[in-house]
């Protein structure tokens, strides 16, 4: 959590599988993935765990259902870029604050896991928001208001 002392650890799995998974920006905004199937906590109690077990791991959903030109990470415009960052921001900062705009202050790692861990894994059927850390730690680099900027070039 503090990157002068001790390093600073950015909790993303998978970050790219995160970025490709995007289509527009209002559906987005809701996105989860469910728990892997087996290792769900609650899965003994689940109602629809046949339904459940049976579910594509999670690289194969994003390949399945992702926008085909996001495949390629090589190939991002910085218009892509600019749009992908934009929408994992302002899915972070309507995780932690409830306001899906682009932030206007720094989330940390530990409010981020937090709001997840609160709002979708410690639910009857865990889940977690889809979020890249790659867009996280631009922000964290330049800014909140720099970064603002450079994204209105």
């Amino acid at each position: 959590d503090n990157e002068t002392e001790n390093g600073k650890l950015y909790i993303s799995y998978p970050m790219v599988e995160a970025l490709r998974h995007y289509t527009v920006l209002e559906s987005f905004k809701e996105l989860t993935v469910k728990c892997k199937r087996g290792n769900c906590p609650n899965l003994n109690a689940c109602a629809d765990k046949e339904t459940c077990l049976k579910e594509p791991h999670y690289k194969k959903i994003v390949t399945e259902t992702s926008n085909p030109q996001l495949s390629n990470i090589n190939k991002y415009t910085p218009s892509t870029w600019k749009e992908l960052i934009t929408a994992h921001l302002c899915k972070m900062n309507d995780l932690v604050h409830d306001v899906f705009d682009f932030p206007q202050d720094l989330c940390s790692q530990q409010d981020i896991f937090s709001k997840q861990k609160n709002k979708h894994i410690d639910q009857a059927c865990p889940h977690v928001s889809v979020l890249s850390a790659f867009p996280i730690y631009v922000l964290d680099y330049y800014g909140c208001e720099r970064l603002h900027e450079k994204l209105k070039e």
